[in-house]
């Protein structure tokens, strides 16, 4: 079977009637029956721009609080409880994400890795007093009769993630998926740069990361390290030093939601070896490792690029699918 990381770039046609979800399914016409494809974190959250037909979020953010009190599933017109953004976007998105990934799983007869923010409650029974209904970041498998079959709950939560209160998963939920006798671990994001979280994946052939990163990929972050260095201590580190581990997959999201973007080159990493091409990600020196790199700008991830030459530019990327022909 093959195993496809989607390189996402969000585009304004996705804003429009069902833009969106036309989008996805590009991808999955590049697949065959059998395979596994794998779309970055926060997959589901970008199907608000074609439910509001904006791909700016302060005017998605505007839209939502002018609704009526009626479409937070208020019965008689009278308001029983607050609810958050957070919770009302993880309601919808939910909905459109499960009939979606579903569909599509199954018109195309693959597995889908997809992530999407969720409610721990029945859709019916999501509305509760403020602070009481916790919302999780989770990555879900379908089959390709379009079922959901495994779950992995992020464990690690970035500051954005608490700030807009979002609940940490357990290590105690941490499980190993098999699908033609190949161990799949799943790391979100944060998950996958904790050792405490990558050494309950001991045991798995491949490890998938999904990722949506919301910073400047081309900056400095706080600690002083460039990001995309920063980003060898995960999937590439994986790689290179769990010794079951063939390939991390690691599809990361690109989308410019105004006062909100996400920005990363996807990666397909393994054991180097020294026959390889040196390849990496901008502004580092090129390694054995990578079995696929997301090309960004013009510049060819083989040559070395000064980190001087890129501060502070914003990710200009390729959209992609990178494959791998995975044997059992």
């Amino acid at each position: 079977m093959n195993i496809h990381a989607v390189q996402f770039v969000l585009q304004s046609r996705d804003a429009i009637g069902y833009g969106f979800s036309r989008h996805v399914e590009e991808f999955y016409k590049k697949t065959l029956p059998g395979d596994v494809i794998i779309f970055p974190e926060e997959i589901g959250l970008m199907s608000l721009v074609q439910r509001f037909s904006s791909t700016n979020l302060e005017d998605i953010l505007e839209k939502v609080v002018q609704m009526p009190q009626s479409n937070y599933g208020d019965s008689g017109g009278k308001t029983v409880y607050d609810r958050s953004v957070v919770s009302y976007f993880a309601e919808y998105t939910f909905s459109h994400f499960h009939e979606l990934f579903s569909h599509l799983s199954n018109k195309y007869s693959v597995y889908t890795v997809s992530c999407n923010n969720d409610s721990n409650l029945p859709f019916s029974k999501s509305i509760l007093p403020s602070g009481q209904d916790k919302v999780y970041n989770v990555a879900y498998v379908f089959s390709p009769e379009g079922a959901r079959i495994f779950k992995q709950t992020k464990v690690n939560l970035t500051g954005t993630e608490k700030t807009i209160g979002l609940a940490a998963g357990s290590y105690n939920d941490i499980k190993l998926l098999k699908i033609n006798n190949i161990k799949l671990g799943i790391a979100i994001s944060l998950d996958a740069f904790v050792p405490q979280y990558i050494s309950r994946l001991e045991g798995a052939d491949i490890i998938i990361q999904p990722d949506a990163n919301n910073e400047n990929w081309l900056s400095y972050l706080g600690n002083g390290r460039w990001q995309p260095d920063e980003w060898m201590d995960s999937a590439y580190y994986i790689a290179q030093r769990l010794s079951g581990v063939k390939y991390v997959f690691n599809p990361m999201l690109n989308a410019d939601l105004g006062t909100l973007r996400f920005e990363g080159q996807s990666a397909i990493t393994k054991k180097g070896g020294s026959d390889d091409e040196k390849k990496s990600y901008l502004g580092n020196l090129p390694v054995v490792g990578f079995a696929e790199l997301s090309e960004a700008f013009s510049y060819d991830p083989q040559n070395l690029v000064s980190r001087d030459e890129l501060a502070g530019k914003k990710l200009e990327i390729k959209e992609k699918l990178l494959s791998l022909e995975i044997k059992d």
